[in-house]
Protein backbone atom coordinates (compact mmCIF):
# COMPACT_ATOMS: atom_id res chain seq x y z
CA UNK A 1 0.00 0.00 0.00
CA UNK A 2 1.45 3.21 -1.34
CA UNK A 3 1.36 6.70 0.46
CA UNK A 4 2.40 10.26 -1.11
CA UNK A 5 4.93 12.01 0.75
CA UNK A 6 2.38 14.55 2.49
CA UNK A 7 0.33 11.40 3.53
CA UNK A 8 0.09 11.63 7.54
CA UNK A 9 -0.04 7.82 7.83
CA UNK A 10 3.72 5.93 7.55
CA UNK A 11 2.46 2.53 7.34
CA UNK A 12 -0.11 0.11 7.15
CA UNK A 13 -0.41 -2.96 8.99
CA UNK A 14 -2.80 -6.06 8.89
CA UNK A 15 -5.41 -7.26 11.10
CA UNK A 16 -5.49 -10.75 11.15
CA UNK A 17 -8.88 -12.09 12.37
CA UNK A 18 -9.05 -15.73 11.07
CA UNK A 19 -5.85 -17.30 13.33
CA UNK A 20 -7.38 -18.51 16.53
CA UNK A 21 -9.71 -21.62 15.67
CA UNK A 22 -10.19 -24.43 18.55
CA UNK A 23 -12.80 -26.61 19.91
CA UNK A 24 -14.67 -26.25 16.85
CA UNK A 25 -15.16 -22.73 16.52
CA UNK A 26 -13.43 -19.52 15.53
CA UNK A 27 -12.69 -16.35 17.63
CA UNK A 28 -11.92 -13.64 14.89
CA UNK A 29 -9.00 -12.22 16.89
CA UNK A 30 -5.25 -12.72 17.20
CA UNK A 31 -3.17 -13.04 19.14
CA UNK A 32 -0.93 -11.21 17.61
CA UNK A 33 -2.79 -7.86 18.13
CA UNK A 34 -4.78 -9.08 20.93
CA UNK A 35 -1.74 -7.91 23.87
CA UNK A 36 0.25 -4.95 21.76
CA UNK A 37 0.29 -1.60 23.23
CA UNK A 38 0.83 0.46 20.59
CA UNK A 39 -2.75 1.43 18.45
CA UNK A 40 -2.97 2.45 15.50
CA UNK A 41 -4.22 6.28 13.86
CA UNK A 42 -6.52 5.05 11.75
CA UNK A 43 -8.78 1.80 10.81
CA UNK A 44 -9.10 0.50 6.99
CA UNK A 45 -11.30 -1.72 6.24
CA UNK A 46 -12.53 -3.11 2.98
CA UNK A 47 -15.61 -5.65 2.41
CA UNK A 48 -15.78 -7.20 -1.22
CA UNK A 49 -18.84 -9.24 0.14
CA UNK A 50 -22.30 -9.28 -0.78
CA UNK A 51 -23.45 -8.49 2.91
CA UNK A 52 -22.45 -5.83 5.37
CA UNK A 53 -20.01 -7.12 8.02
CA UNK A 54 -20.05 -6.01 11.49
CA UNK A 55 -17.43 -6.53 14.21
CA UNK A 56 -15.67 -5.05 17.32
CA UNK A 57 -12.88 -2.89 17.79
CA UNK A 58 -10.60 -2.64 20.65
CA UNK A 59 -9.23 0.73 22.30
CA UNK A 60 -6.85 1.71 25.30
CA UNK A 61 -8.66 4.41 27.59
CA UNK A 62 -7.78 6.15 31.14
CA UNK A 63 -5.55 3.84 33.53
CA UNK A 64 -8.17 1.78 35.58
CA UNK A 65 -8.47 3.10 39.71
CA UNK A 66 -9.27 -0.66 40.68
CA UNK A 67 -9.01 -3.80 39.16
CA UNK A 68 -11.37 -6.94 40.52
CA UNK A 69 -10.60 -10.67 41.10
CA UNK A 70 -13.51 -12.46 39.46
CA UNK A 71 -12.62 -16.27 40.32
CA UNK A 72 -13.09 -16.89 43.88
CA UNK A 73 -10.46 -18.24 46.02
CA UNK A 74 -7.87 -17.70 44.03
CA UNK A 75 -4.23 -18.75 46.20
CA UNK A 76 -4.93 -22.66 47.10
CA UNK A 77 -7.21 -23.17 44.05
CA UNK A 78 -9.10 -25.77 46.30
CA UNK A 79 -11.65 -28.08 44.80
CA UNK A 80 -15.33 -27.40 45.45
CA UNK A 81 -14.06 -25.49 48.89
CA UNK A 82 -15.96 -21.93 48.20
CA UNK A 83 -19.50 -22.02 49.71
CA UNK A 84 -22.60 -21.00 46.57
CA UNK A 85 -22.23 -22.37 42.95
CA UNK A 86 -18.88 -20.32 41.96
CA UNK A 87 -16.05 -23.20 42.92
CA UNK A 88 -13.40 -25.25 41.18
CA UNK A 89 -13.78 -28.33 39.62
CA UNK A 90 -11.92 -30.99 38.22
CA UNK A 91 -12.34 -32.24 34.51
CA UNK A 92 -10.96 -35.24 32.19
CA UNK A 93 -8.20 -37.15 34.15
CA UNK A 94 -7.23 -34.66 36.46
CA UNK A 95 -6.98 -34.78 40.01
CA UNK A 96 -5.76 -33.41 43.54
CA UNK A 97 -3.94 -35.96 45.30
CA UNK A 98 -2.41 -36.05 48.76
CA UNK A 99 1.38 -36.18 48.23
CA UNK A 100 3.31 -37.17 51.57
CA UNK A 101 0.41 -36.49 53.41
CA UNK A 102 -0.61 -32.38 51.84
CA UNK A 103 -2.72 -31.46 48.93
CA UNK A 104 0.35 -28.32 48.79
CA UNK A 105 3.23 -28.25 47.29
CA UNK A 106 7.01 -27.51 48.81
CA UNK A 107 7.73 -25.55 45.72
CA UNK A 108 7.72 -21.90 47.28
CA UNK A 109 5.14 -19.66 45.54
CA UNK A 110 5.49 -15.79 45.04
CA UNK A 111 4.35 -14.85 49.26
CA UNK A 112 6.40 -16.50 50.51
CA UNK A 113 4.36 -19.68 51.37
CA UNK A 114 4.32 -23.07 50.38
CA UNK A 115 0.14 -23.13 49.81
CA UNK A 116 0.18 -24.25 46.07
CA UNK A 117 -2.35 -26.62 44.93
CA UNK A 118 -1.23 -29.76 43.47
CA UNK A 119 -2.72 -30.44 40.05
CA UNK A 120 -1.71 -34.35 38.92
CA UNK A 121 -2.69 -34.95 34.91
CA UNK A 122 -2.65 -37.78 33.15
CA UNK A 123 -1.99 -38.87 29.39
CA UNK A 124 -5.72 -40.49 29.89
CA UNK A 125 -7.06 -37.49 27.40
CA UNK A 126 -5.16 -34.08 26.26
CA UNK A 127 -7.56 -32.09 27.90
CA UNK A 128 -7.72 -32.65 31.56
CA UNK A 129 -7.05 -30.00 34.64
CA UNK A 130 -9.12 -27.61 36.61
CA UNK A 131 -11.99 -25.04 35.60
CA UNK A 132 -13.83 -22.46 37.44
CA UNK A 133 -17.23 -22.29 37.26
CA UNK A 134 -18.90 -19.30 37.07
CA UNK A 135 -22.51 -18.83 39.04
CA UNK A 136 -24.34 -16.95 36.07
CA UNK A 137 -23.45 -16.63 33.03
CA UNK A 138 -23.79 -12.61 33.78
CA UNK A 139 -19.87 -11.96 35.13
CA UNK A 140 -18.77 -11.61 31.58
CA UNK A 141 -19.90 -9.37 28.97
CA UNK A 142 -19.69 -10.62 25.61
CA UNK A 143 -17.75 -8.50 23.42
CA UNK A 144 -15.20 -7.43 26.36
CA UNK A 145 -11.47 -8.33 26.61
CA UNK A 146 -10.82 -9.93 29.62
CA UNK A 147 -7.27 -11.74 30.74
CA UNK A 148 -6.82 -14.78 33.00
CA UNK A 149 -3.65 -15.37 35.00
CA UNK A 150 -1.95 -17.64 37.07
CA UNK A 151 1.40 -19.20 38.63
CA UNK A 152 2.49 -22.23 37.88
CA UNK A 153 5.08 -24.53 38.31
CA UNK A 154 6.33 -28.53 38.25
CA UNK A 155 6.24 -31.26 41.39
CA UNK A 156 8.88 -33.28 40.96
CA UNK A 157 8.88 -35.77 43.93
CA UNK A 158 8.02 -39.14 43.37
CA UNK A 159 9.69 -39.63 39.95
CA UNK A 160 7.54 -37.13 38.23
CA UNK A 161 8.58 -34.79 35.95
CA UNK A 162 10.43 -31.42 36.14
CA UNK A 163 9.14 -30.05 32.86
CA UNK A 164 5.53 -30.34 31.35
CA UNK A 165 3.17 -27.82 29.39
CA UNK A 166 0.46 -26.27 30.70
CA UNK A 167 -3.08 -23.73 28.99
CA UNK A 168 -5.99 -21.62 30.08
CA UNK A 169 -8.95 -21.57 28.27
CA UNK A 170 -12.43 -19.83 28.52
CA UNK A 171 -15.50 -22.20 27.73
CA UNK A 172 -18.89 -21.05 26.98
CA UNK A 173 -22.08 -23.01 25.72
CA UNK A 174 -23.02 -21.67 22.69
CA UNK A 175 -20.17 -18.83 22.61
CA UNK A 176 -16.52 -20.05 21.39
CA UNK A 177 -13.41 -21.81 23.02
CA UNK A 178 -10.49 -19.90 23.18
CA UNK A 179 -7.55 -21.88 23.95
CA UNK A 180 -4.15 -19.83 25.11
CA UNK A 181 -0.75 -20.99 23.80
CA UNK A 182 0.98 -24.11 25.84
CA UNK A 183 2.92 -22.53 28.25
CA UNK A 184 6.73 -24.40 29.18
CA UNK A 185 6.21 -25.37 33.03
CA UNK A 186 9.36 -25.93 35.17
CA UNK A 187 9.86 -26.37 39.30
CA UNK A 188 10.32 -22.67 39.30
CA UNK A 189 6.70 -21.26 39.29
CA UNK A 190 6.07 -18.41 36.85
CA UNK A 191 3.01 -16.67 36.01
CA UNK A 192 1.09 -17.44 32.62
CA UNK A 193 -2.08 -15.30 31.22
CA UNK A 194 -4.78 -15.98 28.57
CA UNK A 195 -6.35 -12.72 26.75
CA UNK A 196 -9.30 -13.70 25.11
CA UNK A 197 -12.60 -11.73 24.03
CA UNK A 198 -15.89 -13.14 25.85
CA UNK A 199 -18.38 -15.02 23.26
CA UNK A 200 -20.73 -15.12 25.48
CA UNK A 201 -24.77 -14.70 25.29
CA UNK A 202 -26.49 -13.98 28.52
CA UNK A 203 -28.06 -16.83 27.80
CA UNK A 204 -25.75 -19.72 28.03
CA UNK A 205 -25.98 -22.12 30.14
CA UNK A 206 -22.12 -22.67 31.35
CA UNK A 207 -18.86 -20.76 30.97
CA UNK A 208 -15.72 -20.90 32.49
CA UNK A 209 -12.46 -20.28 33.17
CA UNK A 210 -9.78 -23.41 32.99
CA UNK A 211 -6.29 -24.53 34.06
CA UNK A 212 -4.84 -27.41 32.76
CA UNK A 213 -2.23 -29.70 31.20
CA UNK A 214 -0.60 -28.30 27.42
CA UNK A 215 -2.48 -29.63 23.85
CA UNK A 216 -1.68 -32.96 22.80
CA UNK A 217 -0.31 -35.86 25.18
CA UNK A 218 2.30 -34.40 27.59
CA UNK A 219 3.26 -36.84 30.47
CA UNK A 220 1.77 -37.08 33.73
CA UNK A 221 2.98 -34.24 35.56
CA UNK A 222 1.80 -32.70 38.82
CA UNK A 223 1.29 -29.12 38.60
CA UNK A 224 1.36 -26.72 41.44
CA UNK A 225 -1.39 -23.73 41.05
CA UNK A 226 -1.34 -20.41 42.82
CA UNK A 227 -2.73 -16.73 42.73
CA UNK A 228 -5.49 -17.60 39.64
CA UNK A 229 -7.06 -13.97 38.86
CA UNK A 230 -9.85 -12.42 36.33
CA UNK A 231 -9.67 -9.69 35.42
CA UNK A 232 -10.92 -6.90 32.33
CA UNK A 233 -8.51 -5.86 29.76
CA UNK A 234 -5.29 -7.39 28.20
CA UNK A 235 -2.60 -6.79 30.53
CA UNK A 236 -2.59 -9.58 33.74
CA UNK A 237 -1.97 -6.63 36.15
CA UNK A 238 -1.13 -6.68 39.88
CA UNK A 239 -1.88 -9.97 41.71
CA UNK A 240 -5.74 -9.72 43.84
CA UNK A 241 -6.47 -12.09 46.46
CA UNK A 242 -9.45 -13.35 47.19
CA UNK A 243 -10.02 -15.16 50.79
CA UNK A 244 -6.44 -15.54 51.57
CA UNK A 245 -7.94 -16.26 55.30
CA UNK A 246 -8.82 -19.67 54.20
CA UNK A 247 -5.58 -20.64 52.97
CA UNK A 248 -4.21 -24.37 53.97
CA UNK A 249 -8.22 -25.21 55.15
CA UNK A 250 -9.50 -28.02 54.02
CA UNK A 251 -13.34 -26.93 55.05
CA UNK A 252 -15.28 -24.37 53.08
CA UNK A 253 -16.03 -21.01 53.84
CA UNK A 254 -17.17 -17.65 52.79
CA UNK A 255 -15.36 -16.43 50.03
CA UNK A 256 -15.73 -12.92 48.04
CA UNK A 257 -14.56 -11.36 44.53
CA UNK A 258 -11.62 -8.77 45.89
CA UNK A 259 -10.75 -5.53 44.38
CA UNK A 260 -6.92 -4.04 44.49
CA UNK A 261 -4.92 -1.38 42.84
CA UNK A 262 -5.09 -1.17 38.85
CA UNK A 263 -1.82 0.08 38.68
CA UNK A 264 -0.35 -0.49 34.94
CA UNK A 265 -3.92 -1.33 33.57
CA UNK A 266 -6.01 0.53 30.95
CA UNK A 267 -9.40 0.56 30.43
CA UNK A 268 -10.04 -1.43 26.79
CA UNK A 269 -13.42 0.14 25.08
CA UNK A 270 -15.18 -2.01 22.87
CA UNK A 271 -16.83 0.09 19.86
CA UNK A 272 -19.22 -1.98 17.45
CA UNK A 273 -18.18 -1.31 13.80
CA UNK A 274 -20.45 -1.94 10.85
CA UNK A 275 -18.37 -2.66 7.26
CA UNK A 276 -21.27 -2.25 3.75
CA UNK A 277 -21.34 -4.61 1.14
CA UNK A 278 -18.80 -4.31 -1.12
CA UNK A 279 -17.47 -0.93 -0.10
CA UNK A 280 -14.24 0.73 2.06
CA UNK A 281 -14.11 2.97 4.84
CA UNK A 282 -11.57 4.77 6.62
CA UNK A 283 -12.05 5.90 10.51
CA UNK A 284 -10.30 7.89 11.94
CA UNK A 285 -9.86 6.25 15.43
CA UNK A 286 -7.22 4.47 17.38
CA UNK A 287 -6.87 1.03 17.80
CA UNK A 288 -5.35 -2.24 18.73
CA UNK A 289 -7.34 -5.23 18.34
CA UNK A 290 -10.66 -6.14 16.44
CA UNK A 291 -12.67 -9.42 16.79
CA UNK A 292 -16.61 -11.03 16.08
CA UNK A 293 -19.76 -9.69 17.34
CA UNK A 294 -21.17 -13.49 17.33
CA UNK A 295 -22.55 -15.65 19.74
CA UNK A 296 -22.16 -18.97 18.08
CA UNK A 297 -18.84 -20.77 15.92
CA UNK A 298 -19.19 -18.84 12.80
CA UNK A 299 -16.21 -18.55 10.79
CA UNK A 300 -14.82 -15.11 9.62
CA UNK A 301 -16.09 -13.89 6.01
CA UNK A 302 -13.03 -14.22 3.71
CA UNK A 303 -14.57 -10.95 1.99
CA UNK A 304 -13.38 -8.99 4.99
CA UNK A 305 -9.69 -7.17 4.99
CA UNK A 306 -8.66 -4.75 7.93
CA UNK A 307 -5.73 -2.58 8.25
CA UNK A 308 -4.23 -0.48 10.60
CA UNK A 309 -2.51 2.75 9.63
CA UNK A 310 0.45 4.23 11.44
Amino acid sequence: MAYGINDQYEKAERFFINNTVSAGGNSWFSYQTVNRSVQCKALLATNTSAAAIPFNMYSYAEEQSGITNEILFSENISVGITTGASNWILYGSASQPSVSGSNFSTVVMPDGSTNGRILQTTTANDNNGIYFDFATTGVLQKGKMYTASVWVACDSREGYPSTTTARISFYSVGGTTSFSENFSVTTTPRRVSHTFVASNATSNAVENIAIGNGSGTPPAARLVLWGAQLIEGNTAGTYVPTSTQWNGLAVAGASSVATGSGAGVKRVITTPLVVPANSTILLNQSFFAIATQNDQNVAPPSGLLVHGLY
